[in-house]
């Protein structure tokens, strides 16, 4: 994924995964794929996206299509920390109803403190 890079880890028995660069309809596809691959029953992912430089219609589709994954498992996709441009594809977009969106990874963990389990984090003991 040239412009984008992604790292997932773990933060109070939720997985994190870390968004950097400019996400567009060239990487959505494969950084659909590495959310998807992470996605357990039962459990929410936060995506930080406070380092998202840009991101375009393809990669909110791409995120869509993973929070649709995740509740078909029980679970959740929580945004954290969207940047201006970004929120401001959520609102235009509608989707800011559809995503819960925090300001934070912290207010995100904290939102989902009382459902929290521990994350099998691949790469990660």
């Amino acid at each position: 994924m040239p412009g984008m890079e992604l790292e997932t880890s773990a933060r109070d028995g939720h997985v994190v995964v870390a968004l950097r660069g400019e996400l567009d309809v060239s990487d959505a596809a494969g950084v659909e794929a590495a959310i998807a691959a992470v996605v357990v029953p039962g459990q929410s992912l936060i995506i930080d996206m406070s380092a998202l430089d840009f991101m375009d219609c393809a990669s909110l589709a791409a995120l869509l299509r993973v929070q649709g994954l995740a509740r078909s498992f029980g679970g959740d996709v929580v945004l954290a920390g969207p940047p201006r441009r970004a929120r401001r594809l959520l609102v235009l977009s509608g989707q800011d109803q559809v995503f819960r969106v925090h300001p934070s990874v912290e207010a995100a963990v904290a939102s989902l403190g009382s459902r929290r389990k521990l994350y099998a984090v691949p790469g990660q003991r």
